[in-house]
């Protein structure tokens, strides 16, 4: 990256950081986390191999809608190449695909897809097994 600086941080405190996310002092090209997750709950936990597949839902399987990024940017820049001062950060947590950045990227593109499935003993509601 030509346009790279300096991204001084006094201190950084992070509880929890989970599922695909990334802390990034400086500057960067790409960032690009990508988190997929399926939860499944049951009353009773009996787990036979295989049951669960992430291709037999749509939540994973249908495209993600970009927008367009065919627009122009005109950008003008104030003092080239200041360094980012930053005294203090405290992060309780992160999670699924977060980027916490301090400095600036070309291109940030974050994704996160999450399936929860909970299986209760007794009649499934309505239009349970519909989605697939």
């Amino acid at each position: 990256m030509d346009d790279a600086r300096k991204s001084v941080v006094g201190e950084l405190s992070v509880l929890s950081l989970d599922n695909s996310s990334a802390i990034e002092i400086g500057d960067s090209e790409r960032l690009a986390p990508v988190s997929r997750v399926l939860a499944v709950q049951r009353q009773e936990a009996v787990f036979p191999f295989g049951e669960f597949a992430m291709r037999n839902y749509a939540a994973y399987t249908r495209p993600v809608s970009l927008p367009d990024l065919a627009e122009r940017l005109v950008m003008k820049r104030v003092s080239p190449k200041p360094p980012v001062h930053v005294g203090s950060i405290r992060i309780v947590a992160a999670s699924s695909s977060v980027i916490i950045q301090v400095g600036s990227s070309c291109e940030l593109a974050a994704e996160s897809r999450i399936k929860h499935i909970r299986h209760l003993f007794g009649e499934p509601p309505a239009g349970a097994g519909k989605e697939k």
